[in-house]
């Protein structure tokens, strides 16, 4: 039985040399890459590693950020500058399809000519330049939009935290102000009660009772007028003929009234309901009815008249109504 023959297996062919890593392998061993860097100037496909026939609007800009951030000069610690040129001016030529369709035209009709001269050197090492420039200032510029866009959600984050402390404070302020208005009610109801108690002692007086305005445009008016008639009566011996007793007002004030009258009080005037005011000149309103007869008994053990004045409210109707 023959033997089976064995080919030898191909050898793998090798992968065509980057341009650009040659150009980059020969700037860093300090030799010179005038012929590498004219290839890439004349070839932007290659400068970027790409096919023609596979290139997109995608694909060259990952492959100019990745290329970019490789040789960039910061990046390297030797002089990567021409290959950095050289990849901006690459990424501008073939960026958007119109460009690589304008390169594509310009190229066809360029094939058969001559080598360029000095001047199209310099003129290309310019556009080089340029494009470069050009792509890092995009570069720059997304970057510092990037930063802004930041800086801006930092701000309205800001506002809104202001906007909610501002709200937290008013929402204090206007519980502060409640409670005032509160203890401003309280302190204007103690006030009214005040004036009422002090309207009916007025009136138990005898004194004048006006009817207090609501309007800034009404005038005060006189619902009730008491005309006070003050009653003297001297004692100098002998029994007065006077029964007191105590009363007592709505507000809690005691008074002392006559209860029943005979004899020498009767003669001189007084009646029933009197309300004692003084004895001697001693003035007994807002005394309790202990007080005012201790006053009494007073002014009969001393040697001499015993002078009691009485008050007796005669009540006296008048007109009421409003002017305007």
């Amino acid at each position: 039985m023959p033997r089976p023959i064995r080919l030898p297996k191909p050898k793998a062919m090798s992968k065509k040399a980057d341009p650009l890593d040659a150009a980059a392998k020969r700037l860093q061993d300090g030799a010179d890459a005038t012929s590498l860097l004219k290839q890439l100037d004349a070839d932007p496909y290659a400068c970027l590693g790409l096919s023609p026939t596979k290139a997109d609007d995608a694909a060259v800009k990952k492959a100019y950020k990745k290329r970019a951030l490789r040789f960039h000069p910061d990046k390297n610690k030797w002089d990567s500058t021409e290959l950095f040129q050289a990849l901006g001016w690459a990424f501008e030529r073939l960026e958007t399809s119109e460009r690589r369709r304008a390169f594509a035209a310009e190229r066809a009709p360029s094939a058969s000519n001559a080598a360029p001269t000095e001047d199209d050197e310099r003129t290309a090492r310019e556009r080089r330049a340029k494009a470069a420039k050009r792509a890092w200032q995009k570069a720059v510029g997304e970057t510092l939009a990037m930063n802004t866009k930041s800086d801006r959600r930092s701000a309205e984050t800001l506002e809104i935290k202001g906007k909610a402390r501002q709200k937290r404070l008013q929402s204090v302020d206007e519980e502060r102000r409640r409670t005032l208005d509160r203890a401003s009610q309280r302190r204007t109801s103690d006030f009214a009660a005040h004036r009422r108690v002090l309207r009916e002692r007025r009136a138990r007086r005898g004194e004048v009772v006006v009817e207090e305005r609501t309007s800034f445009f009404e005038k005060p008016v006189k619902r009730e007028e008491r005309d006070p008639t003050r009653i003297a009566c001297t004692f100098e011996e002998g029994p007065m003929g006077l029964e007191l007793a105590a009363k007592t007002a709505s507000d809690g004030d005691e008074a002392c009234v006559v209860a029943s009258v005979a004899g020498a009080a009767a003669d001189l005037g007084v009646r029933k309901g009197d309300t004692l005011v003084s004895v001697n000149g001693d003035d007994l309103r807002g005394h309790g009815f202990d007080r005012c007869v201790a006053f009494v008994k007073k002014a009969r053990e001393r040697t001499g008249p015993c002078v009691l004045a009485f008050y007796r409210p005669r009540r006296r109707a008048s007109s009421s109504g409003v002017s305007l």
